[in-house]
C-alpha cells in the first residue's frame, strides 16, 4: 500500500531471504515499539483468551506426556514467548497459566513465563502494564530482549542460572504467535523441467529511507540458483515438494527454519513449539499457489509455510501437529522435539480438540461472519458466541451495541448469565493505550440492569484506568441516584458539568436536585 507518490528503488536482484526488506521490517518494530500496533498492524486474532486457553491445555498435555516418557521433571519449566510485542497475548497467557496453577502443582511442575522481544522499547512498555508488571514483581514472570535469529546465549532468556541438561531435565515451551511471518522467506518456482528461486525488486513509495511497511513495494524475478548455496533445511524442503509433484510458486520459511534450529539448541532438543500465524498448514493448500498469494507483503508480513516447518521437525525425529483444514486468515501448529509420536498421544488428542476442531482460525472466522448479524441475535445467542471465545473482551466490544439494544428482551436467567460473565470479560480487557474502554461499557450494561452499586464501582475503575470524562461522571451520578444517594449524585453531576460545561443534562439534573427531585423521571 502507498499514497501514490513516486516509487524509490531500494534494491534489486537480491535473493528474497537476503533482502533489505527484512532488516527494515525489524527496524520498524524496534523504532515504533508498542506504537506499531496502534491501528496499523492487526493483532487481536492471535492475542486473545481463546488461544491462551488452548495453549495452556496443550502445555499440560505435553508435560504429562513428557513425564510418562522421561520421568519426573527436575527444575522449572520455562514458557518462552518469542516476539511478545505489545504484550496483550502475554497477559492472556499469564491469566490462563494462573488459573491452571493447581493442575501444574499436581504433576510437580513449577512454570516460569518469559516474555521476549527484539525491541527494547516493547520490553520497557511491559513494565507499564499492570498485569505483566504484577507477574514480574511476584517472581513468576520475567522479561528479556531476545533476537530469535541471532542470539545464542541461553542466559539472555533464562538468566544467569545453569540451563539443566541430562536425565530429568525440564523441557522448554516456546510460543511464536505472528512471528514467523516477519522472518526472512524464500519463494521458489517449481516447473516440470526446472526450479527457479525468487530475487526481489524492493522499492518504497516516497522517501526510500522510510521504515513504514505500508510503503514497501515488492516484485519478483525468478532465476536459476546453486543448490549448495541454500541452507540444507531449505534445500531439502524444495526437493521434497518437487518429489511430491508440487508445481507453481512455493514459499519456504528460511528464517523460521533457522529459528527452529536455534530453539533446538537452546532447549537441548527438549521442547514444545506452538504458534498461530497467517500460514499454509496442509500440503494440498500449497498446490498451484499464484505468486500474488505467496508473495504478497500485507500488514508487514508474508504468508508462512507451516507444512515445511513440520516436515523439518519430523526429519529431526520430532512430531508435527498441524490443522487438518486450511483457514483463510490463521493457522495454528505445534511441534514437539524429545517425544516420539507414540509418546505424544495426549498432546496430539489435545491439539486435535482444542486447536484443530476448535481452532482459533475456525472460531474467529465464525465470529467475524456472525457479528454483522448481531442485531438479529438475542442476548442468549450473543452470550453463546462470547462463551465460544472464552469471554473475549474484543468480541464483547464488537457486539456491545446489540447486547444493549436487546437487553430489555432477555429472560431473567439470561440477564443473570450475562452479569456472571462480566467480571471475566473485564479481566480479559485490552489495556493498551487507545484500546476501547471495556470497563465503561460493562458499567453501562450494569446500569441498564439497575445494578447501581456494581455500575458505580466500574465507572470509577474506568476513570482510574483511562482518566476522567464528563460522560462517566454523568452516568456515575445516575447510578448514585438509582441507589438513593443524592449527595454523591450531586458531586458527580457537578464534576461532569465542570469537565464539559456544555453538558446540559448534567446542568438540568443539578437544577432538579436543587428543587428537591432526587429520582430519575
Amino acid at each position: 500500500m502507498h499514497d501514490g507518490s513516486c516509487n524509490q528503488s531500494v534494491e534489486q536482484g537480491v535473493w528474497l531471504s537476503d533482502s533489505e526488506v527484512w532488516r527494515r521490517l525489524a527496524r520498524f518494530y524496534q523504532d515504533e515499539g508498542p506504537n506499531a500496533w496502534h491501528a496499523r498492524i492487526p493483532y487481536h486474532v492471535t492475542s486473545n483468551p481463546h488461544i491462551a486457553a488452548g495453549y495452556v491445555d496443550l502445555i499440560q498435555a505435553f508435560l504429562d506426556d513428557w513425564i510418562v516418557a522421561h520421568g519426573a521433571i527436575d527444575g522449572t519449566v520455562h514458557v518462552v514467548e518469542l516476539g511478545s510485542g505489545h504484550g496483550v497475548f502475554t497477559g492472556h497467557m499469564l491469566q490462563a497459566l494462573a488459573e491452571a496453577e493447581e493442575d501444574f502443582n499436581a504433576i510437580g511442575v513449577r512454570v516460569h513465563y518469559i516474555a521476549s522481544d527484539l525491541a527494547q522499547s516493547n520490553v520497557a512498555g511491559w513494565q507499564q502494564n499492570p498485569v505483566l508488571s504484577a507477574a514480574l514483581d511476584a517472581g513468576w514472570a520475567s522479561f528479556a530482549r531476545f533476537d530469535c535469529l541471532a542470539d545464542a546465549d541461553p542466559s539472555m532468556l533464562f538468566g544467569a542460572q545453569d540451563w539443566p541438561s541430562g536425565a530429568g531435565a525440564a523441557p522448554c515451551i516456546f510460543i511464536a504467535n505472528y512471528l514467523f511471518d516477519t522472518l526472512p522467506q524464500d519463494i521458489f518456482l517449481l516447473r516440470e523441467d526446472e526450479t527457479l528461486r525468487a530475487t526481489v525488486r524492493f522499492g518504497q513509495a516516497g522517501n526510500s529511507d522510510t521504515l513504514d511497511p505500508e510503503r514497501f513495494e515488492l516484485s519478483f524475478d525468478f532465476r536459476p540458483y546453486v543448490d549448495s548455496d541454500l541452507p540444507p533445511a531449505v534445500s531439502r524442503r524444495v526437493a521434497d515438494y518437487r518429489q511430491a509433484g508440487l508445481r507453481g510458486h512455493v514459499v519456504v520459511p528460511t528464517g523460521a527454519l533457522a529459528c527452529v534450529e536455534r530453539l533446538r539448541m537452546l532447549s537441548d532438543d527438549r521442547m514444545l513449539l506452538v504458534c498461530s500465524d497467517k500460514a499454509l498448514s496442509t500440503e494440498h493448500a500449497l498446490r498451484e499457489r499464484s505468486l500474488i498469494e505467496v508473495g504478497s507483503f500485507v500488514s508487514a508480513s508474508m504468508l508462512v509455510n507451516m507444512h515445511a516447518i513440520g516436515r523439518h521437525v519430523e526429519e529431526q525425529g520430532g512430531v508435527s501437529l498441524l490443522q487438518s483444514t486450511q483457514q483463510s486468515t490463521l493457522a495454528t501448529a505445534a511441534w514437539l522435539i524429545g517425544l516420539s509420536r507414540p509418546q505424544s498421544r495426549r498432546s496430539a488428542r489435545t491439539f486435535a480438540r482444542q486447536l484443530d476442531a476448535a481452532s482459533p482460525g475456525d472460531v474467529y472466522g465464525l465470529v467475524n461472519a456472525m457479528l454483522p448479524h448481531r442485531f438479529n441475535m438475542d442476548v442468549a445467542a450473543l452470550l453463546s458466541l462470547l462463551k465460544l471465545t472464552d469471554w473475549d473482551a474484543a468480541v464483547f466490544e464488537g457486539m456491545y451495541d446489540a447486547l444493549l439494544s436487546r437487553l430489555g428482551e432477555a429472560m431473567p436467567a439470561v440477564s443473570a448469565d450475562l452479569l456472571a460473565a462480566l467480571p471475566r470479560i473485564a479481566s480479559n480487557r485490552n489495556r493498551l493505550p487507545g484500546a476501547p474502554d471495556t470497563l465503561f461499557r460493562i458499567a453501562h450494561l450494569c446500569q441498564h440492569l439497575q445494578r447501581w452499586d456494581e455500575a458505580a464501582t466500574l465507572y470509577q475503575h474506568s476513570m482510574a484506568e483511562r482518566g476522567e470524562s464528563a460522560e462517566a461522571h454523568y452516568n456515575l451520578a445516575l447510578c448514585h441516584l438509582g441507589a438513593g444517594d443524592a449527595a454523591k449524585a450531586r458531586d458527580a453531576f457537578e464534576r461532569a458539568a465542570a469537565l464539559n460545561p456544555d453538558m446540559l443534562m448534567a446542568q438540568g439534573w443539578l437544577h432538579r436536585l436543587e428543587a428537591g427531585c432526587s429520582r430519575p423521571a
